[in-house]
């Protein structure tokens, strides 16, 4: 699993979300720090520094602090899984 060297804010990394996922992607966040659903789990392109996107899966098993603020979440790069499964489809 790779790691991204920097910590982005939420606005940060919403503005990376590729534009065909940008209003689900927030609105299955929301409802999990909202606490509505049990777990955030979901897989959208992210836009890199070399202009390109790459898939990530991004999992929430939030740490919620006395105030209720989540604490962290995760990205995973899945491009390779991705590719892979499009060229699957395309057989």
């Amino acid at each position: 699993m790779k790691t991204m060297k920097f910590k982005p804010t939420t606005i940060q990394w919403s503005s990376r979300i590729h534009p065909d996922e940008r209003e689900m992607v927030p609105a299955r966040m929301q409802s999990y720090l909202q606490q509505e659903t049990p777990n955030f789990i979901v897989e959208h392109r992210t836009l890199c520094k070399d202009g390109g996107y790459k898939w990530v899966l991004v999992r929430g098993q939030a740490l919620w602090e006395q105030d209720g603020a989540p604490v962290r979440m995760v990205l995973q790069d899945i491009s390779d899984r991705k590719q892979t499964e499009e060229a699957l489809k395309n057989k």
